[in-house]
Parts: structure tokens; sequence; C-alpha cells
């Protein structure tokens, strides 16, 4: 990635879409970054709503051309998670990765990432990695379980183009780290709960057990009470806070 090609739109229905519906044009390529003020439809995992005040967070998709086999897509996640992450810890925010994506700040929510892949021949040939990082916002919805912003975390205010710069810079940092094995220990290190026991519940029944680790597939390694790990996909499981 040598660039980035940043367009700025004020209102869009989803900024993921959006940098999708530019396929086949002249600017569809690695490094093709959309920014928004505001989503009328923004998305999270498992076609959640992610809402923002206008103006207040960062809301970009950025365009990949990983160029990987689909079996290591899962690696697009970790590098977007450790981008978010390195980003809060040059702020001096500590936080983790909720999985497989949800970065987390004292337990509370500070961003959530939704990649889309465009596939052919079995190897992901475009990703679209889209963020959204709370920055300046300070009053949230009901509906939000536990938010935070950077605003609320540092007790101050910062230009959105501000962060935009950190993450992107992030991003190209550890887009260029080849080095699958450090980026997996990495993730693996910054997995909020990991090793903590907790509550979770799976085809209605509760259990309690441990976190030890995220397959190369991206399934969530649990060990139960009986020492047994089992491995969980994404709306296989849900943690109790």
């Amino acid at each position: 990635m040598n660039k980035f090609n940043i367009i700025r739109i004020s209102n869009l229905d989803s900024s993921n879409e959006y940098l999708l519906s530019l396929k086949g044009s002249d600017v569809f390529s690695e490094g093709l970054v959309i920014v928004t003020d505001y989503q009328f439809k923004g998305k999270g995992q498992l076609n959640n709503k992610w809402l923002s005040n206008k103006g207040e967070n960062l809301l970009v998709s950025v365009l990949l051309e990983p160029n990987i086999n689909i079996n290591h897509q899962f690696d697009i996640c970790k590098l977007a998670s450790l981008t978010i992450v390195d980003l809060l810890s040059s702020m001096g925010i500590d936080s983790k990765i909720k999985w497989p994506n949800d970065i987390l700040v004292n337990n509370k929510k500070i961003a959530g990432i939704l990649i889309n892949n465009i596939i052919k021949n079995n190897n992901i040939v475009y990703s679209i990695v889209g963020f959204g990082l709370n920055v300046n916002q300070l009053l949230f919805d009901d509906f939000y379980f536990n938010p935070t912003s950077i605003s609320i975390e540092l007790k101050k205010h910062f230009k959105i183009d501000l962060i935009l710069n950190k993450l992107l810079c992030h991003l190209k940092r550890n887009n260029l780290v080849s080095n699958r094995a450090l980026t997996n220990k990495k993730y693996q290190d910054n997995l909020y709960r990991k090793d903590v026991i907790s509550i979770y519940e799976t085809q209605g029944l509760k259990f309690k057990g441990t976190i030890v680790g995220v397959n190369d597939l991206g399934l969530l390694l649990v060990r139960k009470k009986n020492n047994k790990i089992v491995k969980f996909n994404l709306k296989e499981i849900k943690m109790i806070p």
C-alpha cells in the first residue's frame, strides 16, 4: 500500500456499501478511503446497527488488496483490530479485543469493525474494512451497551482528521508487516477476558469457561470446566456480562 486516496462524503447509507459500489471504476484500488460524517444505515457484525452522532466520530472504510487464500481471511480481522488497538495505545489508552473485533476500553465499547471480502478463485482479492471509532461523542442512545469514546477517556476534544491520519498510519504499518506469527501472537495477547473464567451461553445453556485463544479460522477456543477445549463460531456463543 503506497498511498491513500481519500474521498469525503457528508452523508451515506453505509461507507462500506458506497465503497463497494465503486467497484469497476478507476478509483477502485488498494488505498481507497471513504470517510463520512454520518451513516443512515451503518452496520456492525451480524447486521447490528452502528449509530453515531453526526460529525462526532470516525466513520471510515478502506479498500485493501490482500490476495490471500480464504482460509486466512481472519488475518484481515486481526490486522483491523490491531490497527485500532495500536492507535489507542499511541494515545495512552489501553484496549482489548472482544472476539472477533469489537474494541473495548475498561469493559466499554469504543470501536467496531465490519469487513466485506470479494473472493475470486478461493482468494480474497479485495477487502473492504469499515471502522467505526467513537471519538468525541459524550452521550449515547440507551440501547448501546456500555459505550465510551476517546474524548470520554481522555477528557478532551479531538479533530477527526487527526484520528483518521493516525488510523491510516497504523493500518499501513501493520499491513506492511508480513509476519503472520507475530500478528497472531499480538492479537491473542490482546483478547478480552483471555485466561479469565467467564460465563457463556450457547444453545440456550449457560456454562463457565475460559478463553484460551482463537484458531487460524477465527473460531473462539474456550476451555470448559472438564478441561475440554471447544470451538465456537460467531453465532454460536455469547459472553454473559
